[in-house]
């Protein structure tokens, strides 16, 4: 089970975190910039108001006119910063005073009354209080009287979402997310297709083309990769032409000294020159094999594991072989009915040669897979050579491959045939001796 992080590691999951991050902390950064604007244009707003009031009630005030929320203070008042926005408003609008000067004060200087004053106990996310401010004036005329003023502002609602909010961030993320998914799917959509191609090519150079669509660097990597698949398959062509050519050419000058063989004088000589015709003729034979299936056009059919496995132990028994089939798998499998049942008598063919007590079993994997596994007890294998003898033409470096005979191209044909079924051939040593060779089989339908 792949870990919810190797999404990260695809191309997709670094487009998807890129976008993610990138649309949270532009939409976080957009939202508090907006709300430090209008922050901004309110405290400008309320300046300018408190600004017309404080001259409003300078007017009137020989008439005794009232505006709400000015008052003249008795006597000079504490007062905690200096309010240039305020001056500067108080300045435009009384220009005949002397100086002016504008601060902000403790509420207690506005609301006498006030001793404590907080926010209601009820909030919305999207609806906050800003609480009232009091502002004093100062105003000196050019006769050189001052005058203090308090000026109140009252408590403002503001309808400016933070970015901090749980509703507003549950919305950016879930949006950022949504967004930033489609577009990383549609981004390494080209790529994931050029992949899959990729790995078709890699389990069978005849493969299909590769999709030349999508983003110009997509369509140029796929219409490189088109062209090196033809050269490949052809260059393969050609060798395997050359190859079956050979092997095929062989095969008349042998059958000649095969024939000539027979009027010589039966004698040592004669068993060995015999034995090495033989030999030969063996491995013009599977190089014929080997060169025909690498470009394989036999149709993949559903068959019967367990009937196939079960003729082919009793064809090498009637021929002489001591085979066991002790398990079945009661499945069927989709394969190319020749090179399957190849592959099988090859690795049967091998551990009858150099094992012995052959058993051979035939097991369900899961729903996808399916598999033959072939058991002997004999001298093994050297670990580092389990790999190195499924490579045609190599054998072990020792007496056994030379005393027991062998072309060395039993095992990699097995192999070639188990890869074209949409499987794989490992061999391992046993416990105690002998060689466990497992062929895995696809057990579902499958394209090659």
């Amino acid at each position: 089970m792949k870990s919810p992080l190797s999404f990260l590691d695809t191309m997709g999951g670094r487009i998807f975190a890129l976008l993610f991050i990138g649309l949270v902390f532009a939409g976080a950064v957009g939202v508090n910039t907006s709300a430090l604007q209008r922050a901004s244009a309110l405290e400008e707003l309320q300046n300018a108001r408190a600004a017309d009031r404080v001259s409003e009630f300078l007017k009137h005030e020989e008439s005794a006119g009232v505006i709400p929320g000015v008052s003249v203070l008795a006597v000079k008042p504490t007062v905690e910063s200096a309010n240039a926005m305020l001056t500067r408003y108080l300045s435009e609008k009384l220009s005949d005073s002397a100086s002016i000067e504008g601060f902000t004060a403790p509420l207690q200087v506005c609301f006498p009354d006030m001793v404590e004053r907080t926010r209601p106990a009820a909030e919305s996310p999207y609806w906050r209080m800003r609480p009232p401010s009091c502002w004093v004036a100062r105003i000196e005329t050019d006769a050189g009287a001052v005058k203090w003023l308090s000026v109140e502002t009252p408590m403002t609602v503001v309808n400016t979402p933070s970015a901090f909010d749980p509703l507003y961030l549950g919305a950016l993320f879930g949006a950022a997310a949504l967004l930033a998914y489609i577009v990383a799917r549609i981004a390494s959509a080209p790529l994931r297709r050029l992949s899959r191609s990729a790995a078709e090519l890699g389990d069978g150079i005849e493969g299909g083309r590769f999709d030349e669509s999508g983003p110009l660097e997509v369509r140029s990597a796929a219409a490189a990769l088109n062209r090196m698949q033809e050269k490949i398959t052809s260059q393969i062509a050609e060798r395997t032409q050359m190859l079956s050519a050979i092997a095929h050419d062989l095969q008349t000058p042998l059958t000649r000294i095969r024939l000539r063989l027979d009027h010589l004088e039966r004698g040592e000589i004669y068993e060995k020159l015999l034995s090495d015709t033989d030999e030969m003729r063996q491995l013009v034979r599977e190089g014929l094999d080997l060169a025909h299936d690498v470009m394989p056009d036999e149709k993949i059919v559903q068959i019967d594991l367990d009937s196939l496995v079960d003729s082919i132990v009793c064809d090498a028994c009637e021929s002489g072989a001591e085979i066991v089939f002790v398990e079945r798998s009661n499945c069927d499998v989709w394969a190319r009915p020749l090179a399957l049942k190849r592959a099988i008598v090859n690795i049967l063919n091998n551990a009858v040669r150099y094992g012995r007590d052959v058993e051979v079993r035939a097991e369900t994997i899961d729903g996808d897979m399916a598999c033959i596994v072939v058991l002997d007890r004999g001298p093994g294998v050297p670990e580092d050579q389990l790999k190195m003898i499924l490579e045609p033409f190599r054998r072990l470096a020792d007496k056994r491959a030379a005393s027991r005979g062998g072309t060395g191209l039993g095992l990699a044909i097995a192999n070639r045939f188990a890869e074209l079924n949409g499987g794989s051939l490992t061999l391992a040593n046993r416990p105690g001796g002998g060689l466990r060779a497992e062929l895995k089989v696809r057990a579902t339908p499958f394209e090659s």
